[in-house]
């Protein structure tokens, strides 16, 4: 299955932004515990998870 079955906004999008997003698609698996985003130290974009389960905590 593509991403574009992943991602339903993808057919109301133009042809550049499609190509935007396509051009800086990054897959990589991750191991349980793995945290892939640290607050305001980084910036992870988007997140799309085709398989398994993300946690998410917000610490005050």
């Amino acid at each position: 299955m593509s991403f574009e079955n992943y991602f339903p906004p993808w057919n109301d999008l133009n042809t550049a932004q499609k190509k935007l997003i396509s051009d800086n698609l990054i897959t990589r698996d991750v191991k349980k515990g793995t945290i892939i985003h640290n607050g305001n130290l980084d910036c992870t974009g988007l997140l799309l998870v085709k398989s398994g389960q993300l946690r998410t905590y917000i610490l005050l």
